[in-house]
């Protein structure tokens, strides 16, 4: 088992948090960084508490675990991938589809499509390229 969350740490750890304040607003970011970093960083407060005072049964905390991990990493492939990854590789209306994603998720009432600085610079210099 031990060796099952090793292989899931990256996602979980890494690529989820990435992807879950990218999903959430900005005013919010820093409330929720703090909250899953203290939650984070007392786990092994909370473990060392469970066997002193609870029970020296290893097995629930191990169910316990795989039941995060496993829902951590369901949510991850549940998640659209990164507009900032698809305005770097200039794949605009993914992008886009990706933003829309995001906007529903944060019940954003007003939002509206855009057309990103580099695509219409592009755009832009397409257009006069083709009128010279």
């Amino acid at each position: 088992m031990q060796f099952f969350f090793g292989l899931t740490l990256t996602a979980k750890t890494g690529t989820s948090y990435v992807y879950l304040l990218e999903m959430i607003p900005k005013n919010r970011t820093t409330a929720v960084s703090t909250s899953i970093m203290l939650v984070d960083g007392a786990c092994l407060i909370w473990i060392s508490i469970y066997y002193l005072y609870i029970s020296k049964n290893w097995l629930y905390l191990l169910i316990f675990g795989a039941f995060l991990t496993g829902v951590s990493n369901i949510a991850m492939f549940l998640m659209p991938e990164s507009p900032k990854f698809y305005y770097g590789q200039k794949n605009y209306d993914l992008a886009r589809k990706s933003l829309r994603y995001i906007a529903r998720f944060n019940k954003v009432k007003d939002y509206q499509e855009c057309v990103f600085d580099s695509e219409y610079n592009e755009t832009a210099l397409k257009k006069s390229k083709l009128s010279n």
